[in-house]
């Protein structure tokens, strides 16, 4: 029989599962499916098109940091409720007003946020509860919160042409309030969650090196060189990667136009599978391998993807820098608990979470499916793909930075 410290820790992973699952969809797929539909509903241009994935990604970069302080203080539980009327909310408005960009807009930007409210606490829940596993369990929502999008973007562009927009609009709304609910239900209540957090902090005390070190305020953490090198990577790769979101709609719509046939579909959803497989992948061996090796050969290979793309074109091609680029921004998630908490500690885990994630939520949104949308119609698609490539370097370079100043970091008792 499990005892309660044993069930909590468990239940807290399946509640984190079950809640990343739908934001991790509205995030990393329906813009991808949705794009094609707007693009004859409304219409509007490519650029217009992708303010779609800016205003999510920029959504969930503003409130990450506001999710991690709203955590702290009223528990995982309430996120996950907030989280679940967000998202309703989000739907409802694209029910409302089906051809209005604005209220697409509005969208994408209520939906962003909903997956701050499920995504960082899910992580913050679940290292906690295992502190000597967490590449493991971090591994675990991860691939949850970018699995569903690989294993579900198929099946959700099928219930548009079966059942179209609106139909399969209320059978996303139906599904999310299930598993929702559930993770409320499995979610620990906040009295026993203090007190987890409480017994962490004794632990650190007992033991000021390795998975329960001492935790680093705020302030701390951003007059560090190794948060600034962290923030860096996610801004490049955050940018570089989830660019091909909106490039694989709008790029296979041009290709399409020039006389070559590219399924659509078939690019996002080799996007949303490298998001997903590579945290299972990365679940396993992170704990062994370490971050650095594995998140320089991504982002490199997410710089050689775009570079590729300005020599070459097609359904082939097109799909595998998707599956890399995908990969790539897999890998910059299910890494980033891994490169922060052995440096700054637990317990305000989440806050400085939301301050590196805005790197690539609010900037890394701008510079990426904003500014490329934009200069795609003035310089073309690839020129884009070089800047991108760009960042894609950018990131793998500053990892080895990274590398050599978290070694340091690791043996020294200070910051």
């Amino acid at each position: 029989m499990l005892n309660s410290t044993t069930f909590r820790a468990r239940a807290s992973v399946v509640a984190g599962i079950l809640a990343t699952a739908f934001p991790g969809v509205i995030l990393f797929a329906l813009p991808g499916l949705f794009i094609p539909y707007w693009k004859t509903a409304l219409p509007a241009s490519n650029a217009q098109l992708g303010w779609v994935t800016t205003f999510a990604v920029l959504a969930s970069g503003i409130f990450t940091y506001v999710a991690g302080v709203a955590r702290g203080r009223w528990g995982t539980r309430a996120m996950y409720v907030i989280s679940l009327a967000l998202q309703l909310l989000a739907l409802a408005l694209l029910l409302i007003f089906p051809r209005s960009l604005a209220a697409v807009y509005a969208w994408a930007a209520i939906a962003g946020t909903s997956t701050t409210f499920a995504y960082s606490p899910s992580l913050s829940a679940v290292q906690e509860w295992f502190p000597l596993r967490g590449g493991l369990v971090t591994g675990l929502i991860n691939v949850s919160f970018a699995g569903w999008a690989a294993l579900l973007a198929p099946a959700i562009a099928s219930a548009v042409v079966a059942f179209g927009f609106t139909g399969t609009l209320y059978i996303l709304g139906a599904v999310i309030v299930v598993f929702s609910l559930a993770a409320i239900a499995l979610s620990t209540p906040r009295p026993l969650e203090k007190a987890r957090i409480a017994e962490l902090a004794e632990l650190a005390r007992a033991n000021t090196s390795g998975p329960v070190r001492t935790s680093a305020t705020v302030g701390q953490a951003v007059r560090s060189a190794s948060f600034w090198q962290v923030w860096v990577i996610w801004f490049a790769a955050g940018a570089a990667t989830i660019s091909m979101l909106t490039f694989a709609a709008t790029y296979s719509s041009y290709l399409n136009e020039h006389g070559a046939a590219i399924n659509s579909v078939a690019v996002v959803t080799a996007f949303a599978a490298g998001n997903g497989l590579i945290r299972i992948a990365i679940s396993f061996i992170l704990d062994r391998v370490g971050p650095i090796v594995i998140a320089a050969l991504a982002f490199f290979a997410v710089g050689a993807g775009y570079l590729a793309l300005i020599f070459l074109q097609g359904q082939a091609v097109l799909t595998i820098v998707a599956l890399i680029a995908g990969i790539g921004l897999g890998t910059m998630f299910t890494t980033a608990p891994s490169l922060l908490t052995p440096i700054f500690g637990f317990k305000y885990f989440g806050q400085i979470f939301g301050l590196v994630f805005a790197g690539y939520g609010i900037f890394g949104a701008l510079a990426g499916p904003m500014l490329g949308s934009t200069l795609e119609e003035y310089i073309g698609f690839h020129s884009v793909f070089a800047y991108l490539a760009a960042l894609g370097f950018l990131a793998f370079v500053t990892v080895l930075a990274l590398g050599r100043t978290r070694a340091r970091v690791l043996t020294s008792p200070r910051l």
